[in-house]
């Protein structure tokens, strides 16, 4: 038997997809069948923010460099955009500081991880968290949160998949609270005790702090 609430949700996400894509006249339709997101930074107009159809925006000159990855749908439960999270890598100096990962609570060899525009952090394990900020010589406080020294960047590298490893920019990292005396910044990396869980959407949540250090396209 279906739900009729459920089967209301579905029937809407598809006409909102189908109208965006079957535009009448088909001149007047995007041209491609995919989203795209684009997110800036505060203070800074170098990269604007930016939801596109259809179509790229005009900085990115050569599509073809966009690393895809195939999308598989989960057997059951709430659907996100997720991909395996391959390696971490906090940079210090220079010198190449590898996170141990270990596997996804599901069994699966990699941890996984959703991508969410509408979470202001990246979330993770208290272990992976521990292991990123341990390399810069930080422990969790008693609050169970991290605080980072802000003179100290931190420098961190995230695999997905078998993409290419993508840089996160310290200014990303880490926040003062609109406090530009204090001494120690606030890291966005922090960890969520029910990603361990096995009913748990992913092992990480890589929020906003993530998401404007890429370019990402949904198709």
């Amino acid at each position: 038997m279906s739900h009729p609430t459920r089967d209301f949700q579905l029937s809407r996400r598809r006409c909102v997809a189908s109208n965006l894509f079957s535009i009448t006249p088909t001149s007047s339709a995007p041209a491609a069948r995919f989203l795209s997101l684009l997110l800036s930074r505060p203070g800074s107009d170098t990269v604007p923010a930016q939801l596109g159809i259809g179509r790229h925006p005009s900085f990115v000159t050569n599509p073809s460099r966009i690393e895809y990855a195939s999308l598989e749908s989960e057997a059951q439960g709430t659907l996100f955009w997720k991909v395996g999270v391959r390696d971490i890598t906090v940079w210090v100096d220079g010198e190449a500081r590898p996170v141990q990962l270990g596997i996804s609570s599901t069994g699966a060899p990699i941890p996984s991880a959703v991508l969410d525009s509408g979470v202001p952090l990246i979330l993770t394990t208290r272990t992976v968290a521990n292991g990123i900020y341990g390399a810069i010589g930080v422990n969790p406080a008693s609050d169970g949160n991290y605080y980072v020294p802000c003179k100290t960047p931190l420098n961190l590298t995230i695999t997905l998949d078998d993409r290419t490893p993508i840089p996160l920019h310290p200014l990303d990292l880490t926040t003062n609270n609109n406090d530009n005396d204090a001494s120690f910044c606030t890291g966005v990396i922090q960890a969520n005790d029910r990603l361990v869980q096995s009913d748990a959407p992913a092992d990480m949540i890589l929020g906003v702090p993530f998401l404007r250090n890429t370019y990402t396209v949904m198709a």
